[in-house]
């Protein structure tokens, strides 16, 4: 429309100077299209305009009336074209201030429009983006991207998802090798930023060499660029980068602008930065809080654990006061307590009632107070000089057996007791005394010493009868089997068959007689001879005892096993090997038999066994067949049995402190087994017989 107005002038401007005379200034009026260009955007109607009104004047000069003088019309024209080109110059200045006007209305308006998105953002990616939006719409650019840093690193830019893109599908590419590497300090655009702290600007990146993305840009129509960051005080947050479709020489105006821009941004790090810590803070004091409370909910349990169990602990402790007491109270035996300095600190009523004076009055009292004698027999000590001074002030322990109190009223009474001292944190707190009245106790002792000697006295007496007895039974016997000897060999030939088997019968008796009395005899001597034990090699024993029994050879004897050196009376493990052993053939029952000795580790002692297969003994005869004259069997065939054998082995045993026991099934053998404590270890006998 403006551009159709200045050409109607042109041609109303020309007529009328077509219409007038030389000498009149009509050129002058040409200023008036060329004003138009105040109105018409861009230059190039101005210059446009400026040229056809010189071409109109210079026409005019020839096509106009003639009049005037040729000077005065020359300079009348050469003042119009001046004057058109005057007013030229003039628009065009006038335009290039309204334009520097508009940028700074644009650049204003930037910063407002930041500054609000800056305050009203509430995510930092959105302020960034709003940023982007606004710089690309004021500069007319096509392309703005964000660089940010990957976590804590400082040292390198991270191209970042926030894009500003006129067509998203044009710059696909060039969005891919950006988002692709990473940007060091002065590396590029961002780069340069980074480094340096403030704005950087490229011409036209395809001929930058310092541009990694420059072949790319290129081909897709990328050339000016600038690239401005985001700081923080003086600290680089972040870097904004704008690229346009042209080379753009540098706008000092507008990278200032772009400065106050990236403090805007840099307002929102630093709000972004200042919430994530407060967010952080909160969070830590809201842990801390929680972890605060949480250890007061333990300490709370732990103090509520603490004071149930201490109320426990106190119940107990009443509990065990109480059992305390009823100790001290239901004991037989006197019990008191003493501090350092030797005075009462408790007593029990068996005590009380030994000393002769009640608990109350004790308590408090000092040793010799109580106790003239001071626990020291008859010759009371000094002050500090009793045995039980001793344990308060060495820390010992000890006993005494047999010693004498003396009481209050000057008795005394036989006393057995022990003293403890008492300690606490490594001092000594005083002392636990204990006392037992043995007065009955010595009085049974006088009657337990007197009754042994009794004992003694009518056992010798028995022992020696036994002796008298045995040596005059021994005789008569003796003659008896002598004479009947003789008598059988005197009138062999004179006895019928009867008379013969009467006559052995009576020798047989007398023989089983004799035996017997020197049963008896060996029986009592048991536990009355002195125990001389020497150092055997229990397999030599088994061995010689074999070699001294008649074996019949119906029975066939075998050993097992190691048999080991033990520490015993030899006379007496012959006797019980040759006791076992022998009714173990006297009683085997079968026409043929075995017998087996052997010997076995069992721990603290050495077990040996003597079993055979015979016929075997009832169990309800396991007891029975080790008392004295016990024989299970009556027929002729065990007439010469004495039932002294077993019993004797039992005495020998018990006599040493060892065991002796049977088991045996009917039918399927006997075994009698022993032991023998393992004094010393296994090895060669040192026994001289």
């Amino acid at each position: 429309m403006l551009t159709f107005l200045g050409i109607l002038l042109f041609g109303a401007v020309f007529l009328l100077d077509l219409s007038l005379p030389l000498d009149i200034a009509a050129g002058m009026l040409y200023i008036a299209p060329v004003a138009v260009s105040l109105w018409v955007p861009g230059k190039r109607y101005l210059f446009v305009s400026a040229g056809t009104a010189t071409g109109f004047v210079v026409l005019g000069y020839f096509l106009s009336p003639p009049g005037g003088e040729l000077g005065a019309v020359l300079v009348n024209r050469s003042l119009s074209i001046t004057a058109v080109w005057l007013m030229a110059m003039t628009c065009l200045l006038q335009k290039r201030t309204q334009e520097v006007l508009a940028r700074k209305s644009v650049y204003v308006s930037l910063l407002q429009d930041v500054a609000i998105a800056a305050n009203e953002a509430r995510m930092l990616p959105e302020a960034i983006q709003i940023g982007l939006d606004k710089v690309c719409e004021a500069t007319g650019w096509p392309v703005g991207h964000a660089y940010l840093f990957p976590g804590d690193d400082k040292s390198v830019l991270e191209p970042s998802n926030i894009w500003h893109l006129d067509n998203p599908a044009r710059f696909e590419a060039f969005v891919r090798v950006t988002e692709g590497e990473l940007r060091r300090p002065g590396v590029g655009l961002p780069g340069r930023a980074l480094e340096s702290g403030k704005p950087a600007w490229t011409v036209d990146v395809t001929r930058d060499p310092n541009c990694p993305r420059a072949k790319r840009a290129g081909d897709i129509g990328v050339k000016g660029g600038f690239a401005f960051p985001i700081l923080v005080g003086k600290e680089v947050a972040g870097v904004l980068e704008f690229f346009s479709s042209q080379a753009e020489e540098p706008d000092e105006a507008l990278l200032a602008v772009m400065a106050h821009v990236g403090a805007q941004l840099g307002r929102v790090f630093e709000r972004d930065r200042s919430e994530k810590n407060q967010r952080l803070a909160r969070e830590n004091l809201e842990k801390g809080i929680e972890e605060r409370t949480a250890e007061l909910s333990r300490a709370n349990q732990s103090l509520q654990s603490e004071i149930l169990e201490h109320k426990r602990d106190k119940e107990e402790l009443d509990r065990l006061n109480r059992q305390y007491d009823l100790i001290l109270a239901s004991a037989g035996e006197g019990i008191f307590g003493l501090d350092p300095q030797g005075n009462f600190t408790f007593v029990n009523p068996a005590a009380a009632q030994a000393l002769g004076q009640a608990g109350p009055e004790i308590v408090g009292k000092s040793l010799e107070a109580v106790l003239p004698g001071g626990g020291a027999g008859d010759d009371p000590p000094a002050h500090g000089q009793s045995p039980i001074y001793g344990a308060l002030r060495d820390h010992i322990s000890f006993r005494e057996a047999g010693d004498y109190f003396r009481r209050k009223d000057g008795t005394l009474f036989p006393a057995d007791y022990t003293c403890t001292s008492s300690l606490e944190d490594g001092r000594i707190v005083g002392a636990v005394v204990t006392f037992q009245n043995i007065a009955e106790r010595k009085r049974a002792e006088r009657q337990r010493e007197e009754a042994l000697a009794d004992y003694e006295h009518v056992n010798n007496e028995l022992l020696e009868f036994a002796y008298i007895v045995s040596h005059d039974l021994k005789e008569p016997v003796r003659g008896i089997a002598s004479l009947g000897q003789w008598i059988a060999e005197d009138y062999a030939g004179k006895f019928d068959d009867a008379g013969r088997q009467q006559m052995q019968l009576l020798l047989d008796n007398a023989r089983r007689m004799h035996k017997l009395i020197d049963g008896i005899l060996a029986y009592s001597r048991i536990g009355r001879d002195k125990l001389e034990k020497s150092t055997l090699d229990s397999g030599e024993v088994v061995a010689a005892v074999l070699n001294s029994l008649a074996i019949p050879k119906n029975i066939r004897v075998a050993t097992e096993g190691t048999f080991p050196v033990v520490l015993f009376h030899l006379i007496h493990l012959e006797q019980v090997f040759q006791n076992l052993i022998g009714n173990a053939v006297k009683h085997l029952g079968k026409p043929e038999g075995e017998i087996v000795v052997s010997c076995r580790d069992a721990g603290e002692a050495w077990e040996f066994c003597v079993r055979d297969n015979g016929v075997g003994i009832p169990e309800r005869h396991f007891e029975r067949i080790f008392k004295l004259f016990q024989t299970l069997n009556k027929s002729e065939n065990y007439a010469d049995s004495t039932g002294i054998g077993l019993s004797l082995v039992k005495k020998i045993l018990d006599t040493h402190g060892e065991e002796v026991w049977v088991e045996s099934a009917v039918g399927q053998g006997t075994s009698f087994f022993f032991t023998i404590a393992k004094t010393f270890a296994k090895g060669p006998s040192n026994n001289a017989r």
